[in-house]
């Protein structure tokens, strides 16, 4: 199967419309997962080849693809998410070239102004256009080193990170001022749109640095751009002199070997007239204030121009662009490197891949027409292996006051169905704390053994999560490692007939706030017994 090339557009609409499925409610939810079937049996599975693997990236770019196409044949000027991103971004890449290519030029403009008395000075030319660039050049490689040296997925900038430290200063200051002035409910919706953000920046990584950094690097070409186009207007247009000067006494011969080390990244391929000033020519151009320019040679003090727009070349445009080609070869190496491995996809995947018996209790989505490019497969078709949703097996956590009513055949039977694995081992969470340590001692010891372990957890949604729950959740995440499965599983209150009954849908949405605040990815929360139960 060929690739499926991933854009900064298809995960933004990708994540729109894992929102809007996951904050449906129960019988939406019914009916979304009839829809996502229906996407599966109509057009994914007869572009398969039976017996053949097919990638969790393909399936799930065929399903976006679907659901735009539907979106916007219901609504023709339907204006998505990622059309908002790819057009702002285009925006922002054509500011940042105009906004670099005016400040270069407008800072190259007012350095090269010459009256005739006073030439202009090498020095503050060289110190402002290519020395500051060398400096911010200078802490992306130191801040891509230490990343690489803490073995990190991808380089950042020390820039980056100060930017991040503020904004995430920032944020948190605002959401405890706005805490104190909300209810309730709108500080449990804060606490998971600010768990939403995080838990997709732990999934995506530095993949969204990027494109800041490619806009970067664009505004830097244009900068440098307009640095060159007005120094050669300059000297072109104008008559311009230059002079170097210093209240240190620096000789003659100490500025030529400066000048020499500088000019090596061209002086092999270029004659020494033109890639660097001679010993003689920075003699004739040294300015003493007291001696006035009127003695120095016109020869002498236009011979610095050519060496001046080679060093804002080599060293200012052309590691721009360097910078440039890495940034797009990083970015699509991040964006290549999507495994779509938490929570969001694998719940998709299994609504597609799991037939579905319609008991009437929700909306039913159209019927499939026939169509040639996308016919109804026959009756029987096997479905396709595919390796990215395997069953996996989870050890199962049971609290203590449930663990001896808790039917271990029912109990499978509806991990089954919710959550597609089988149940490899039970546990009872004991009440006490040194109950939970030794149960989390048993996990970390079998997760450095076998490299994570995937677990379902059992709670009764009428009670409502309290601090205790969400750390234990927490210390279980550190247990089990950073991408294993976490399964919770909701059910209601008891009935003196089972304990597996419907989750009310008040108590639905406490639970759901609460553990999106967590920001886990690899965190999912289900109803151990659905709607159509």
């Amino acid at each position: 199967m060929m690739k499926t090339p991933w854009r900064y557009s298809d995960l933004i609409d990708l994540e729109y419309f894992f929102h809007e499925d996951e904050t449906a409610d129960e019988t939406t939810r019914r009916a979304n997962a009839l829809r996502d079937r229906e996407i599966y049996v109509r057009h994914i599975l007869p572009r398969t080849a039976p017996g053949k693997p097919v990638s969790r990236r393909w399936l799930l770019r065929q399903w976006l693809d679907r659901r735009r196409a539907s979106l916007r044949e219901g609504t023709v000027d339907a204006f998505l998410p990622g059309d908002a991103f790819g057009e702002m971004y285009r925006l922002l890449v054509l500011a940042a070239a105009v906004f670099g290519v005016v400040s270069g030029g407008g800072l190259a403009f007012s350095l090269l102004r010459y009256a005739g008395t006073s030439p202009v000075n090498v020095s503050v030319y060289l110190s402002l256009l290519v020395g500051t660039q060398l400096f911010i050049i200078a802490l992306l490689l130191a801040g891509a080193l230490i990343r690489l040296a803490w073995r990190r997925k991808a380089p950042s900038s020390a820039m980056a990170s100060l930017l991040s430290a503020i904004l995430v200063s920032l944020t948190l200051r605002l959401r405890r001022e706005a805490a104190g002035r909300m209810s309730g409910r709108s500080r449990m919706s804060l606490e998971a749109i600010t768990g939403l953000i995080r838990g997709r920046r732990r999934i995506y990584g530095s993949l969204f640095y990027w494109p800041f950094f490619i806009l970067t690097q664009a505004m830097g070409i244009s900068f440098n751009a307009g640095v060159l186009g007005a120094t050669l207007l300059r000297v072109l247009g104008t008559d311009v002199a230059f002079g170097w000067q210093s209240s240190v006494l620096f000789s003659a011969d100490m500025v030529h070997r400066a000048v020499e080390a500088v000019a090596l990244p061209w002086s092999w391929f270029l004659p020494p007239h033109i890639s660097h000033p001679t010993l003689t020519q920075i003699e004739g151009s040294h300015m003493v204030l007291k001696d006035g320019i009127y003695h120095l040679a016109t020869q002498d003090l236009v011979s610095w121009w050519p060496f001046l727009c080679l060093a804002v070349l080599f060293y200012g445009l052309i590691p721009r662009l360097i910078f440039l080609a890495m940034g797009i070869l990083f970015k699509s190496s991040a964006l290549a490197g999507l495994d779509f491995s938490h929570s969001l996809p694998d719940q998709l995947i299994q609504r597609m891949e799991t037939p579905l018996l319609d008991t009437g209790g929700g909306p039913q989505p159209e019927r499939p027409e026939a169509s040639e490019t996308a016919p109804a497969p026959p009756a029987g078709a096997p479905e396709p292996p595919d390796g990215a949703m395997p069953q996996r097996r989870l050890v199962a956590l049971i609290p203590e006051d449930l663990f001896d009513d808790c039917g271990p055949d029912e109990l499978e039977a509806l991990i089954s169905r919710v959550f597609g694995s089988r149940i490899r081992e039970t546990l009872k969470v004991d009440a006490e704390e040194t109950g939970d340590l030794t149960l989390l001692a048993h996990l970390a010891e079998a997760a450095r053994k076998n490299g994570r372990v995937d677990v379902f957890l059992l709670r009764e949604a009428w009670q409502p999560p309290i601090l205790e729950d969400l750390a234990f959740i927490r210390s279980l995440r550190q247990a089990v490692g950073e991408r294993a499965r976490i399964q919770l599983g909701l059910i209601g209150r008891p009935t003196p007939d089972t304990i597996f009954t419907r989750v009310m849908e008040t108590d639905w949405n406490i639970w759901h706030q609460k553990i999106a605040s967590l920001g886990d990815p690899f965190l999912r929360i289900e109803r151990l017994v659905r709607h159509e139960a």
